[in-house]
């Protein structure tokens, strides 16, 4: 009986869409909304634009640190994929090796588009350092050079 089990959990498994088995990594982590430069520029002091400027970078790294796991998980089915495809028999293995192609790159894509994601991220973080160090009264120790 519990061979039969095995048998129904692969059979099914092979009948479930790529999207599918690619979500079991869950999805991206939401792209933080961090603060408009406008917004740290229209701070009364330099405080408050510091403050504004600090949880901004604790937003970048907080999903950072989110998107580990996700990506982590993505790798792990490419580098999975790619070893079934590397042990499997091209005649007989046919179906599953197109499937474990068509996997991998989605997950690829997934990946790559976690990685885009992170550019606009950070991007959106320069933007406000940028608008913090521009003001007169910021702490030009903490701007980059």
């Amino acid at each position: 009986m519990f061979n039969g089990f095995k048998f129904l959990a692969a059979a099914a498994l092979t009948l479930l869409p790529l999207p599918v088995l690619a979500q079991s990594c869950g999805t991206l982590p939401v792209r933080p909304a961090i603060a408009a430069p406008s917004v740290i520029k229209g701070q009364k002091s330099e405080a408050e634009a510091a403050d504004a400027r600090h949880q901004a970078f604790v937003q970048v790294k907080t999903w950072q640190d989110a998107v580990k796991p996700y990506r982590d998980c993505l790798n792990g089915i490419i580098a999975g994929d790619k070893k079934k495809m590397a042990q499997a028999d091209a005649k007989k293995d046919a179906d599953a090796i197109k499937q474990w192609k068509a996997e991998a790159a989605a997950a690829d894509k997934a990946f790559n588009s976690s990685v885009d994601t992170e550019e606009l991220i950070v991007n959106d973080f320069h933007a406000v350092q940028a608008a913090y160090c521009m003001r007169k009264d910021a702490d030009a120790s903490s701007c980059p050079d």
